[in-house]
């Protein structure tokens, strides 16, 4: 089993179980029963058992509060944190060791998801935390708990975890793979870390990810202004041309680019025997007559050409901006 025993598990799960756990530590956030016991206001609710922030909220005032403790008498009343918020993110041995807790910022938050975070350092206050929840509960791998400032400047808990976080991700790029580690510790081996003393951002955003319907193979591709644009070379499009290379896809390379081909290629570091066949035409030479096959397709930034090779040839036919379908 590669995570942490069931019992750690339940109380994560639960916010009250990790509340009550830890009532007497100073970071744990004070926690009203009711309406009436609130000192002040605003407060904050959540669900006991919830994720992706749904049904959390600011409360502004009693008469509010107690409307929406009516309506889901679930909801734990906490006080109101206005500061910055903090993941940790932990990893524990088999030995009850913590091994490395890394706290990052949580910049840009949607659905309860860290969009955008930077990694931070690991202050005494921080560490403290990690080490008193680590104490008390049976980590085993991976895991992460959230800190956000109190009006009085404390950092105080909102939950711990023990699934991995997709943020995570941010210090895997600086050496440690929360997965992996888990996994070698799972099979009993002791494992080190080793991370990149390094500032890193991450910012996650959405990204498109398409399937095209039509088995191509062989792809024509234009040169100018499509592989090399303006001096340097279109990372997207040789993306594409080593995915064709794998897939055992043809490519043609057909061009009237001005001056030495061969030398211009070679400058960009672009290697002639990546193509099946090259193909540099005079001006006033068409693309169309080079284009064969009933399973073909032609790239290139131009419309023109684009047009002519469409009636022409009746292949599909695509701009240097619409290659992004073209990829796994």
């Amino acid at each position: 089993m590669v995570t942490s025993e069931a019992a750690t598990a339940l109380v994560c799960r639960e916010k009250r179980r990790t509340f009550a756990l830890f009532a007497g530590d100073d970071f744990c956030p004070a926690i009203h029963p009711d309406a009436a016991s609130v000192p002040a206001f605003p407060v904050f609710v959540k669900p006991d058992i919830g994720e992706g922030g749904r049904n959390a909220r600011v409360i502004a005032d009693r008469e509010a509060l107690s409307a929406a403790l009516a309506a889901d008498p679930d909801l734990i009343v906490c006080e109101h944190l206005p500061g910055e918020e903090y993941t940790v993110d932990c990893f524990t041995d088999r030995h009850g060791t913590l091994l490395f807790a890394g706290p990052r910022s949580r910049d840009r938050v949607k659905m309860g998801i860290s969009f955008a975070s930077r990694t931070q350092p690991l202050t005494d206050e921080i560490a403290a935390v990690a080490e008193r929840i680590n104490g008390k509960l049976a980590f085993r791998g991976l895991w992460f708990f959230q800190l956000k400032r109190a009006a009085d400047g404390r950092l105080k808990l909102l939950e711990v975890s023990t699934r991995l976080a997709g943020t995570m991700a941010v210090y895997r790029q600086l050496g440690v793979n929360f997965a992996l580690l888990s996994a070698f510790d799972a099979q009993g081996r002791d494992v080190a870390i080793l991370k990149n003393n390094l500032d890193l951002a991450v910012d996650r955003c959405l990204l498109g990810r398409y399937r095209l319907d039509y088995d191509y193979d062989t792809a024509f591709l234009d040169y100018d202004d499509t592989i090399v644009h303006e001096g340097q070379v279109n990372d997207l499009v040789l993306r594409f041309l080593y995915q064709c290379a794998n897939r055992g896809v043809r490519m043609v390379l057909i061009t009237r680019h001005r001056g030495d081909l061969a030398a211009h290629m070679k400058a960009h570091r672009i290697a002639p025997e990546l193509f099946d066949e090259i193909h540099h035409i005079p001006n006033g030479a068409l693309k169309s007559a080079y284009v064969k096959g009933p399973r073909a397709i032609f790239i290139d930034n131009h419309f023109p050409e684009r047009l002519e090779v469409a009636r022409a040839c009746g292949v599909p036919v695509f701009d240097v901006d619409a290659v992004e379908c073209l990829l796994a």
